[in-house]
């Protein structure tokens, strides 16, 4: 999770074994970049110590740009559930505070929220000061749930809101597109039912008034849902390609493709408008020059392309390969300078114009080398 330009935090995740059989780790790390935080060097690794559980498959969601600037907690992250060593659903919840690192007391527990324990759930960010968590999986047994959680930041602390809104159906590992429009609506796309079948719906979420709309495909009142995906997918990644005053595209990418799509579909676009279809899902006549399945990322970056790295390719194989899909003339695919080491399941965050390329598998190991993507260079 990045902090503007001030650093990155690094939470829990595996730090040996395979994505199939983990080891995870406790430790929390702060990657230090202009040497305000831990340390006086300009680029460094600072241990900030543990969270009680280890944990994997967690949410880790950075509360800035969403939030109003009056929000509580603006700049702070929010941190948890996941899964422990032994599969089982965790339901703890803490806050991250970078100003607190020089004195040691960074994480700070939320306690008393009653959040559902959930595995591989996805969450975003309001400008009224809350944050919705939605679906997951409830076991290692791959349970998905239909539940959605909603946080609401304020003076008195942080609360969980009384809410019946769920999600139409179960859903576990789906991509989130935020569109951007003035509706503040975050779309839902994709990802694991649970009969463990790739989904090929998306529903679009918003808060209104203060509660929170789930706006799916038979919802006639909801005039920005979207209609579902050229491909059923899971496992896939999104992001912004985008963005003007009325429209923004975005990047869906890769996944365990089902109902009948192919390497000739590993991508697609996301479209949204302010007038009919409104959101809409279209393909891509141009196609990556290496398909992906999962554990890729995506990233927008600063001058308006869209970089894809590294992921498993259809054998299983972790891939080096490094493209960009850019926006003008019209949507291109080209290839950039492949990475040092072949990675999975990696994360990529942007530090002012820059990208940086955080762990990840190997094929045998985890890796704990960065690797840095500047445009232009």
């Amino acid at each position: 999770t990045a902090f503007g330009d001030r650093g990155i935090l690094v939470v829990g995740g595996a730090s040996s074994g395979t994505p199939v059989s983990p080891t995870l780790t406790h430790v929390s790390e702060w990657l230090d970049f202009w040497g305000t935080s831990c340390t006086s060097t300009d680029i460094a690794v600072c241990d900030i110590g543990e969270v009680p559980i280890a944990r994997i498959d967690h949410i880790a969601i950075e509360l800035g740009e969403a939030f109003a600037a009056s929000c509580p907690h603006r700049g702070s992250a929010l941190v948890g559930l996941g899964a422990d060593d032994q599969g089982h659903a965790l339901d703890d919840l803490y806050l991250f505070d970078p100003d607190g690192l020089s004195s040691g007391g960074a994480f700070t527990r939320l306690t008393g929220l009653g959040v559902s324990p959930r595995i591989g759930a996805t969450a975003f960010a309001s400008a009224d000061c809350r944050v919705a968590i939605v679906g997951g999986h409830s076991d290692s047994s791959g349970e998905t749930v239909a539940a959605i959680d909603v946080l609401l930041f304020d003076a008195a602390g942080v609360a969980l809101e009384t809410s019946s809104t769920t999600l139409a159906q179960p859903n576990s590992s789906a991509a989130l597109i935020a569109t951007g429009n003035s509706l503040g609506e975050v779309v839902v796309a994709g990802g694991v039912d649970s009969s463990g079948n790739a989904r090929q719906s998306a529903v679009a979420l918003r808060f209104e008034n203060g509660s929170l709309r789930v706006c799916p495909l038979s919802d006639a009142a909801c005039n920005g849902n979207p209609a579902a995906m050229i491909c059923p997918r899971a496992g896939h990644a999104a992001a912004v390609i985008d963005r003007t005053e009325n429209a923004t595209r975005a990047l869906v990418i890769g996944g365990d493709l089902a109902g009948g799509c192919g390497v000739d579909k590993n991508a697609e676009v996301f479209a949204t408008a302010v007038e009919p279809p409104y959101n809409r899902f279209t393909s891509l006549a141009a196609q990556p020059v290496t398909a992906r399945t999962v554990g890729h990322t995506t990233s927008s970056t600063v001058d308006g392309e869209v970089l894809i790295v590294g992921g498993l390719d259809a054998s299983g194989t972790p891939r080096n390969e490094v493209e960009v899909l850019q926006a003008t003339p019209a949507l291109s695919f080209s290839t950039r300078p492949a990475l040092s080491t072949p990675r999975a399941f990696h994360r990529v965050v942007r530090i002012g114009g820059a990208l940086v390329l955080v762990g990840g598998f190997n094929g045998t190991s985890a890796v704990g080398g960065l690797e840095l993507y500047i445009p232009g260079f």
